[in-house]
């Protein structure tokens, strides 16, 4: 197996990002209507952006041999960010602080199977800046499970599989930091598991 662990630093001398809002329009139909706004701006002076990556590979063959087919595989991620935007410090967009997956691998080259199961779980994560703190958008903090499944029927004959979502996801979008207590929803999703099936020649 393999132990592996990096270090990165950026310093952007002009960003940009993007400011959300809304407008009153007049319309002949409806009277005044609230408009969901977007424009990119430009932020202000530089941004920073700091991260740290471990990862890990090990075959369980180690702790036994009827796990010789198995391995594990993980990631973690940190980044902390921010650049100054309209005088208010704010982490840059889409780049959440945490993100993890750990990933259980099984491959038999004799039986032509192999699968993987994946669990992945993301931070909170700032799409669209408004103009205070408790007008920022936010993505909330979600967490998947998948499954991915390979039979090789013959040197030319492949069947694949697909199961994700296997634990029911929810996107929820809010207005401010949903680590905070100033936090309010915006609109909530709930999907399920969907899976696909493919035949590869």
């Amino acid at each position: 197996g393999f132990l592996g662990f990096g270090l990165f630093y950026k310093r952007f001398k002009a960003f940009h990002t993007t400011l959300v809002g809304t407008e009153d329009v007049l319309t002949e139909e409806d009277g005044i209507v609230a408009y969901e706004t977007k424009r990119t701006v430009m932020g202000d002076g530089t941004a920073e952006y700091i991260g740290a990556e471990f990862s890990f590979n090990q075959r369980l063959g180690a702790l036994s041999s009827s796990l010789d087919d198995f391995s594990i595989y993980g990631t973690y991620n940190y980044t902390w960010s921010e650049g100054d935007v309209g005088g208010r410090k704010i982490p840059l967009t889409n780049s959440p602080k945490h993100t993890t997956n750990l990933s259980l691998m099984y491959e038999n080259a004799g039986s032509g199977t192999s699968f993987v199961v994946a669990a992945n779980y993301r931070d909170v994560l700032l799409f669209g800046v408004g103009g205070t703190d408790t007008s920022d958008r936010y993505f909330d903090q979600e967490f998947h499970l998948d499954f991915s499944v390979v039979q090789k029927i013959n040197d030319k004959l492949t069947v694949t599989g697909q199961l994700n979502g296997l634990t029911a996801r929810q996107e929820r979008e809010v207005f401010g930091n949903p680590h905070k207590s100033i936090s309010r929803i915006q609109q909530w999703e709930e999907y399920g598991p969907y899976g696909t099936l493919g035949l590869q020649y």
